[in-house]
């Protein structure tokens, strides 16, 4: 989860598992480098929570939250890796939003795993995340 500092910004949720390999080593592998102490920004697409809430500006402060053990979103997670989900941004935006407001049932999350499910595989370099570490 993506915590909003405030009560003004939606909290976030990042669905899937976005590998981010940040070093201080010249040339380091399939990362960014940066310089000891150097401030690094990286943009995280992201579900919004807290629908009441404003949608998150640039201008927000926002910290990397703890990992859901919550089943329905881990459920939701595993499914979406190594998939195209693109297509689904709205549909799994409205479970999120109906979700956070208590307003679904176990038939809701089985048909958007049904949706998720049917959607086209990413391509492999995409899909398997990390490179090798190197040898």
């Amino acid at each position: 989860m993506i915590l909003a500092q405030g009560d003004e910004f939606q909290n976030g949720m990042l669905v899937g598992i976005v590998p981010i390999t940040i070093t201080t080593e010249p040339g380091g592998i399939g990362g960014l480098t940066v310089c000891p102490h150097e401030e690094v920004l990286v943009a995280l697409a992201t579900y919004c929570l807290n629908h009441s809430r404003s949608f998150p500006e640039p201008s927000g402060d926002f910290k990397l939250g703890p990992v859901t053990n919550i089943p329905e979103l881990t459920t939701i997670a595993r499914a979406v890796v190594g998939k195209d989900v693109s297509a689904l941004s709205d549909s799994i935006q409205q479970y999120l939003d109906d979700f956070s407001e208590g307003d679904t049932d176990r038939s809701d999350l089985d048909a958007l795993l049904v949706e998720i499910a049917e959607q086209p595989d990413l391509p492999n370099s995409v899909k398997r995340g990390c490179p090798p570490a190197p040898a």
